[in-house]
């Protein structure tokens, strides 16, 4: 305790003892003593059942996830545009050759070819404020099996999945989840894989940057 702490408590006893000789004879202390310790009792017991319901409440086992950043599984492309809006990115085929072999194809929509369709590409991508909405449909476009959002900062840009943010570090993801059913490092980038609950994480440096969910028939990281 600081010496300034120290002189006020020493002030607020002296002012209640000064206060109690002056109105001992006219206020009713033994109630205003009895209901203070009432209410100060309340509190004290409001506070550990909040606390034990908080610990409770981040310990309950997760479950799967089918509902993300205002989408849903299984929803088909006319309900992502309704919602979302008209695509201004998609994913197209991964490059064979060149400087960018084995990326994805980024594809600006308002620069598709004559006869191509945002329908055609199975990956559409929607830019928000320091991050990235990121939905995958299956293989007859059908129905979305991801939604993922990439953070630019890890500043908590992406909606949360059971509690998890970007910017969490992987302690608190094994801490809340369990150890993963997979792990995989590439190059600077660590995955970690959820496939019974339909979650997944990419950290750098031990903090989570990407985060989403998946249709646990489509398994994300392979077998």
């Amino acid at each position: 305790m600081s010496i300034g702490s120290g002189i006020f408590l020493a002030a607020l006893v002296i002012a209640v003892v000064l206060l109690y000789g002056i109105t001992k004879d006219r206020w009713g202390w033994r109630k205003i003593v009895r209901r203070t310790a009432v209410v100060l009792l309340a509190l004290i017991a409001l506070g550990g059942l909040t606390f034990f319901a908080s610990y409770l409440w981040d310990r309950l086992p997760a479950s799967i996830q089918t509902d993300y950043a205002g989408l849903r599984l299984g929803m088909d492309q006319n309900e992502v545009r309704y919602i979302k809006g008209h695509p201004p990115t998609v994913f197209g085929e991964e490059e064979t050759e060149g400087d960018q072999k084995g990326w994805r194809k980024v594809v600006q929509t308002k620069d598709l070819l004559k006869g191509e369709r945002v329908e055609d590409y199975a990956e559409w991508s929607y830019d928000i404020a320091g991050s990235r909405l990121d939905v995958e449909f299956n293989p007859a476009k059908t129905a979305i099996i991801v939604i993922s959002c990439y953070s630019t900062d890890r500043l908590k840009r992406c909606p949360p999945v059971v509690g998890l943010y970007d910017g969490d570090a992987e302690q608190e993801v094994v801490r809340k989840l369990g150890k993963p059913d997979k792990a995989r490092i590439s190059g600077v980038t660590k995955s970690l894989y959820y496939s019974k609950l339909g979650m997944f994480f990419n950290l750098e440096r031990e903090q989570v940057y990407m985060l989403g969910i998946n249709d646990t028939r489509y398994q994300k990281g392979g077998s």
